[in-house]
Parts: structure tokens; sequence; C-alpha cells
């Protein structure tokens, strides 16, 4: 049987510089070896790996956890402008901070690797699977053939302990509107959570739950003292300039046995986060939804 003989060939590139000495021309030649390796000739398809890895597996309700994917040219030929994924089931325990997806624009050779770095935070408890995937596209030789492939890790399982519902729904609400600083449990019935903003204005809120209704509505009856009262939702609420240089605004509202103190430095942002944290309780099974309804009285003739 006659054996298949594989050549490889050695490229020399000759330059020419061209360099003027004391006014008399000088011609500077020099070479360079380019060198295309048999493996390169034989190469007919691609081989991968994708590792997912985590710096935490029980992270607890507003940690910070650092997801790593590596991926590994594990064949011949070249992969290059990667895009990863992560995904999770279910998607409401850990959320990413850092955004998805993640596109390097890079080629790997043989035997490299390439990695990319995901941020989420806990703001739910229980188990939560993680899986990471890479799309890429490979060059076995050039100008050809290329073709896009797809790589997935194995799964990952990370789980989040039990803990407080109030706390839960404050680190919910904090994420919501972009606050990432982990909750605060003051006692065993007082969670608070505070961040700076872009601006550096501070933004905030404090959950308390009391004894029952009762308690909650003569805390705060005695805070509101004279100031109007409004409606939120279908609670009882009012707002407070604070005589601060800040100039923060409060916005208090009670909800059966809870009473809710959201504060920014604008009215509007106050709201919006008292709004946060009434879907987080909605969403938690802290509270029943509910929006007051005025319906109009109409004469008849």
């Amino acid at each position: 049987m006659q054996q298949r003989t594989v050549f490889a060939f050695t490229l020399v590139l000759t330059f020419v510089i061209v360099v003027t000495i004391s006014g008399v021309r000088v011609l500077i030649a020099l070479s360079a070896g380019v060198y295309a390796p048999p493996s390169t000739l034989n190469c007919t398809t691609h081989t991968s790996s994708l590792d997912l890895t985590t710096n935490q597996v029980t992270p607890v309700v507003g940690s910070i956890v650092q997801i790593t994917v590596t991926l590994t040219n594990a064949g011949c030929g070249q992969i290059g402008q990667p895009t990863y994924q992560l995904l999770l089931e279910p998607s409401s325990i850990l959320a990413p901070i850092s955004p998805l997806p993640i596109t390097n624009y890079r080629a790997l050779a043989s035997g490299e690797s390439d990695t990319a770095s995901f941020q989420l935070q806990a703001i739910g408890v229980g188990e939560v699977a993680l899986r990471a995937t890479a799309s890429f596209e490979v060059h076995l030789g050039y100008p050809g053939p290329a073709y896009w492939a797809f790589d997935s890790s194995q799964p990952l399982s990370a789980t989040v302990p039990p803990t407080h519902q109030e706390a839960v729904v404050l680190q919910q609400a904090a994420y919501e509107i972009g606050c990432y600083q982990q909750v605060d449990t003051i006692n065993d019935s007082t969670y608070q959570f505070q961040c700076i903003g872009d601006a550096g204005e501070t933004i905030g809120a404090t959950l308390e739950r009391f004894t029952d209704e009762p308690a909650a509505q003569a805390a705060f009856t005695d805070r509101r003292d004279t100031l109007p009262l409004v409606t939120f939702r279908c609670y009882d609420a009012f707002t407070r300039a604070m005589d601060d240089p800040a100039g923060t605004i409060q916005h208090i509202w009670q909800a059966e046995s809870l009473l809710v103190t959201t504060y920014h430095q604008r009215v509007t942002d106050t709201l919006t986060l008292s709004d946060a944290v009434y879907r987080a309780a909605v969403r938690n099974g802290l509270l029943v939804a509910c929006d007051r309804v005025f319906v109009p009285v109409v004469q008849r003739p």
C-alpha cells in the first residue's frame, strides 16, 4: 500500500529597505520564514470544550456571585469571535448584573483558551441550575473551509438558603432600581438598604413588620402627625421633606402589618422605589395586589 506523503513547506519572504547614509543610498535585504505545519493541512473539523465555574454554590440573599466560563480550542484550526450566554432555571433566584450575552473579538489557536465573566446577585431563595453556551466561528484553513459552531457546558447547581421574606422583598426592589447593595437586617422585624446614585444622591428603603395591623397603624399615625394623608395603591401614605442639605424626601405607607419608608432626593424617584417594594411584596406573597378604584356616582333622572 502506498503511504500518503504530507509536505511541510517554508515560504521565504524578502524585504528590501532603502536607507540613505551620508547621501549614499544603501539597499538592505531582510528575509523571514513562514512555516505551515502539516497538522493545519490535515484539519477537517474542530474540537472545543466549555467549562463553567462559580466562586460560591450557596450564596445568601444579596450576595454577588461570580461566574466564569472558559472556552478551549482542543483541536486543530482556529476558532474565534465567541459569544457567551448564561442560562438560569429558574430565572428568579440569581439575577444578572453584568450584561448578557458577552462577545469577545479574538481568535484562538489550537490549545488556547478564552474566558468570560458574569456577575449575578442572589435576589431569591431556592435551587437554581446554571448552564453556559458559546457560539463561535471555525476556520480550518484560509480562505476556508469556515463555519459557525456551538458548545455548551455541563449544568452547575447553586442553592440560596431560606431567609426572611422581608429581606427578599427589599432585595428585589433594590435590584429593580439598579441598586446592588445587600439588604441589612436591623433586627427580626426591620430591614433596610441604602445606595448612592450616579449623581451622588442617596436612595434607600426601610421595611418594618409590626405584631399586627393596629400596631402598624398606630406607628403610621404617630409619624404622620399633621401631614396630609394621601393614597398609595390602596394604602394610606404621606410624604415628608427632610430638613437636610440634600433635600431628602420620604414616602411612608402602611400596608396591613407592614410600614414602608422610601427616600430619595426627587419625589418621582421616591414613588418609583415604593412601587418596586410593592411589586416585590405582591410577587412574594407578602401583600395581596390591590388598587383603590373610584366609581363615579351617576345621578338618575
